[in-house]
């Protein structure tokens, strides 16, 4: 831990130098909000079909492609979705210098981040009784007011 905490602490004397306070959690909190606003909405607009399909079925949405086969409607509308905001990210990451193993890296990381929150609202959605048709959930907890709690 003492040899993180001297990395964060030596970036940020280095950021700071010219006397300007820096706020280091700025862009990631914003890039953060993006990629659980874009969760969210995919969550309300496709729980019916994604309720009822495999976890693995939102994985060939968000990268667009599948090894076989062709995407569903729904796949499609995932993904027409997704693109833009993971191009929109990247730019906001300033990376067109970085190598294309780097960039691939940094896309990977981000279309995984929202694979896995895609995955998790589901998943409560399945725990809470949502997925049941007919059914009122066990608890009155409407989805659309979930919130992360905290950052990494």
């Amino acid at each position: 831990m003492g040899f993180l905490k001297a990395m964060v602490l030596k970036r940020l004397a280095a950021m700071g130098k010219k006397g300007e306070r820096v706020d280091l959690m700025r862009l990631g909190k914003a890039l953060g909000d993006r990629i659980d606003r874009l969760a969210h909405d995919v969550f309300v607009a496709h729980r019916n079909t994604l309720f009822h399909e495999h976890a693995t079925f939102i994985v060939p949405a968000v990268w667009g492609g599948r090894q076989e086969g062709s995407l569903s409607e729904v796949q499609r509308e995932i993904h027409a979705r997704v693109e833009p905001v993971v191009r929109e990210l990247l730019a906001c990451l300033d990376i067109e210098d970085a190598s294309p193993e780097q960039h691939f890296a940094v896309e990977f990381l981000i279309r995984e981040l929202i694979i896995t929150k895609i995955t998790f609202m589901l998943e409560l959605g399945k725990n809470m009784g949502l997925a049941r048709p007919g059914k009122e959930p066990k608890e009155k907890h409407p989805l659309t007011d979930m919130e992360p709690l905290g950052r990494a």
